[in-house]
C-alpha cells in the first residue's frame, strides 16, 4: 500500500512539472536515453544547426557535412517504415520520410538517390502520373527498414546550396520538429559561441540611448572568460529600450556561422529575458521576421536579435520575458546587463555591460504619422483602395500596428503601369496579401502580363490574373510593384549533345532551361511520342534526362516543351541516331 501511495506521490508531483514547463527538462533526458544511430556512417560535422536564422524561416534540422561531394550512404537511425516519399526541384529535393514506433519521425532530404526498392517505387510513380515533381505516402507496411539499413545515398537536390545532408527528427503526432542534438548524436564542439555586437533600440520616439533618438551598436571584444565593449562599458539611456544581439556558433570544423542554442540576458543578477531552439511549428517558422531586426536584414543581410516582443509575435522559443521585452529604469543608478550565449553542448560566451538609467522620463505627445498614412492594425484584416490600387492585407499578417502608406511613382520604359511604392520593405509580414494594379495603357492580351517586384536590382516575376481590368497576385513582401508584358518564350539549350547527333551517346542528356521574367510553370519531354521523365534543378537551370529503354537502336525523336506562367512555350527538337 505505502509503494502505490510512493507511485501516486511521484506521478502527482511529474504532472505538475510537465505542466509548469519542466517538460522541456524531461524532454531532453528521454531524448539523452534514445539509443539511435548517426544517419551517416562518418563522423558528424555540421553546416548548419536546428533553428538557425535563414531568410523568412528558422532551420527545421541540422545539415551534416558530406565531405563536400555526394554519395555517402545514408542509413536509417533505427527501425521503422517509409511513410513518405517527396520528390521536387526545389525545397527538401529528393526527401525521405520514416516513422518510428517510439513515436518520432526522421527525414532525410536533398538525397542524390533513394534505395533501389524505394526508387524503382518512386519512378514508377513519375511515369503513371507524369510528372518529376511528386509526394507520396506508401500504404502500410510496403517499406520496411531496420536500424542501419541504407537508405539513400547524400546529394544536393532542391534548394540545397551544396552537397549535404539535411536532417530532422520530428514528432510524428504534432509534426514539430525537435532539436536532433537533443537525441544524443556524438557531435564534437569545443567553441563557443560568438559575440559579435549588441544593439540597443529606443523603444519609444523620444527615448535615447547615448544622447541619440537612434538605435547604438556597441561592439565587444572577447577576453578570456567574457567579451566587454571595445569602448566604454557604460551606455546612457533615457526613457524604455530593448536590446539586439548579433551572435553565431562557429563550429568545430568549420567556418560556417551557424546559429546557437539558447540566449539569456540577466539584469542585476536577474533572469529578464531567455529562448532556446528545442522546438517549434512549421506554422510559426515565418515569425522569425519578427524575432529579428528585419530592416537591418533587407538592407545589410545581418541578423540580430531583439528581444521586443511585437503584439502578434506567436513564437514559442521564448522561456522567460519581462515586460515583453523592453527595459525601463526610471533611476539614475547603474544597472549591470549580462548577456549568456549557449550551444547546445554547453559552451557559453557572456557579455556584459553598464546602462546608466538618466532619470525619469516624460514621454510628451507622439509624433504625428505621415499625413498620407492609414493605421493598420495586426488583429484585423486591413485594406487600401484608390482608383488604380488595391491592397488587401488578411488578419494575422503584420506583426505590430503600422502606419500604411501606398504611393504611385512614376512609371520605367517598358512598364505597363506606374510604379506602385507599397509601404516599406523594411516592415515583415508573417503572410501574404492580394495586390491589384491597373494598367496605364490598353492591353492587347492580359494573360501576357506579370507583376513585377524590384529589389536588390533584381526584377522578380509574380504570377498573377486578371480581374476586372486589374492584374491580381498574392505577394508575401511590401517594396515597389509594377506590371509587365512576358511575351519571350522560354529557351531550351542542349549542353551534351547535339540537335542532331548519332553514335556516342551520353547516360545522362543535360539541357539548360531559362525563362526571363514570369519563371518556368511546366514542361514534359516525349521519345518517340512518348513521356519520358526530365528531372529539373531550378537553381542549376538544368534538365536531366537519364538513358533508359525509351532511346531504342536507330532513329530517334525527342521533343520537350517548356511552358512560362505567362503560356509562352518554348519548344525543341532533337534527331539522335543511336
Amino acid at each position: 500500500m505505502g509503494r502505490r501511495v510512493m507511485r501516486m506521490i511521484r506521478s502527482y508531483f511529474l504532472l505538475i512539472l510537465l505542466l509548469s514547463g519542466g517538460n522541456r527538462i524531461a524532454a531532453q533526458d528521454t531524448h539523452s536515453e534514445m539509443h539511435f544511430l548517426p544517419p551517416v556512417c562518418i563522423p558528424i560535422q555540421l553546416s548548419g544547426t536546428f533553428g538557425e536564422l535563414r531568410s523568412d524561416h528558422f532551420h527545421s534540422g541540422i545539415d551534416i557535412r558530406t565531405e563536400s561531394r555526394e554519395g555517402l550512404p545514408v542509413i536509417a537511425i533505427a527501425g521503422g517504415e517509409v511513410v513518405r516519399i517527396n520528390v521536387s526541384g526545389t525545397g527538401y529535393g529528393k526527401a525521405l520520410y520514416i516513422s518510428h514506433p517510439d513515436g518520432h519521425l526522421s527525414v532525410y532530404a536533398h538525397l542524390r538517390d533513394f534505395s533501389e526498392g524505394v526508387g524503382k517505387y518512386v519512378k514508377q510513380e513519375q511515369y503513371r502520373r507524369k510528372v518529376f515533381a511528386l509526394e507520396c505516402y506508401p500504404a502500410a507496411g510496403t517499406f520496411e527498414v531496420r536500424r542501419g539499413d541504407t537508405i539513400g545515398w547524400s546529394g544536393n537536390t532542391g534548394s540545397s546550396g551544396g552537397p549535404h545532408l539535411h536532417f530532422e527528427i520530428r514528432d510524428a503526432v504534432t509534426g514539430k520538429p525537435l532539436n536532433p542534438l537533443l537525441f544524443g548524436f556524438n557531435v564534437e564542439d569545443h567553441n563557443a559561441p560568438l559575440i559579435n555586437m549588441i544593439r540597443i533600440y529606443p523603444a519609444h520616439p523620444f527615448s535615447e540611448v547615448n544622447h541619440q533618438r537612434a538605435p547604438a551598436d556597441i561592439y565587444m571584444i572577447w577576453d578570456p572568460g567574457n567579451y566587454h565593449p571595445k569602448g566604454t562599458d557604460t551606455v546612457k539611456v533615457m526613457g524604455p529600450v530593448y536590446f539586439g544581439l548579433n551572435t553565431w556558433d562557429p563550429f568545430n570544423a568549420g567556418n560556417n556561422k551557424n546559429g546557437v542554442f539558447s540566449v539569456e540576458y540577466l539584469i542585476d543578477d536577474h533572469l529578464w529575458y531567455s529562448h532556446r531552439m528545442e522546438a517549434f511549428s512549421f506554422d510559426e517558422t515565418r515569425y522569425i521576421n519578427s524575432l529579428i531586426d528585419y530592416g537591418e536584414f533587407v538592407r545589410n543581410r545581418r541578423h540580430i536579435q531583439r528581444t521586443r516582443i511585437d503584439p502578434a509575435n506567436r513564437l514559442s522559443i521564448y522561456r522567460h520575458i519581462a515586460d515583453q521585452g523592453v527595459y525601463y529604469s526610471g533611476d539614475s543608478l547603474l544597472h549591470l546587463i549580462e548577456i549568456r550565449v549557449s550551444d547546445i553542448a554547453g559552451n557559453t560566451s557572456t557579455a556584459k555591460l553598464i546602462l546608466q538609467s538618466m532619470g525619469s522620463f516624460d514621454p510628451g505627445d507622439p509624433p504625428q504619422p505621415d499625413s498620407l498614412a492609414v493605421v493598420f492594425h495586426p488583429g484585423s484584416s486591413n485594406s487600401f483602395r484608390n482608383d488604380d490600387i488595391r491592397v488587401d492585407i488578411p488578419e494575422g499578417a503584420l506583426y505590430d500596428t503600422i502606419h500604411f502608406v501606398c504611393i504611385t511613382g512614376e512609371s520605367k520604359p517598358g512598364m505597363l503601369s506606374p510604379l506602385i511604392h507599397v509601404h516599406h520593405p523594411e516592415t515583415p509580414l508573417h503572410r501574404s496579401f492580394r495586390l491589384a494594379i491597373r494598367p496605364d495603357s490598353i492591353i492587347a492580351n492580359p494573360s501576357l502580363m506579370v507583376m513585377v517586384r524590384f529589389g536588390e536590382n533584381k526584377e522578380h516575376g509574380i504570377p498573377g490574373i486578371w480581374m476586372n481590368g486589374m492584374l491580381e497576385a498574392n505577394v508575401r513582401e511590401f517594396g515597389i510593384y509594377g506590371i509587365r508584358e512576358d511575351s519571350l518564350a522560354p529557351s531550351i539549350t542542349p549542353l551534351n549533345i547535339r540537335k542532331s547527333t548519332s553514335g556516342f551517346i551520353p547516360d545522362t542528356l543535360i539541357f539548360k532551361v531559362n525563362d526571363d521574367l514570369s519563371g518556368i510553370k511546366n514542361y514534359q519531354a516525349e521519345i518517340n511520342g512518348v513521356w519520358v521523365l526530365l528531372e529539373y534543378d531550378p537553381k542549376t537551370e538544368r534538365m536531366y534526362y537519364g538513358v533508359d529503354d525509351h532511346l531504342v537502336g536507330g532513329k530517334n525523336e525527342m521533343v520537350i516543351l517548356v511552358n512560362d506562367h505567362c503560356g509562352n512555350e518554348g519548344r525543341m527538337e532533337i534527331t539522335i541516331d543511336r
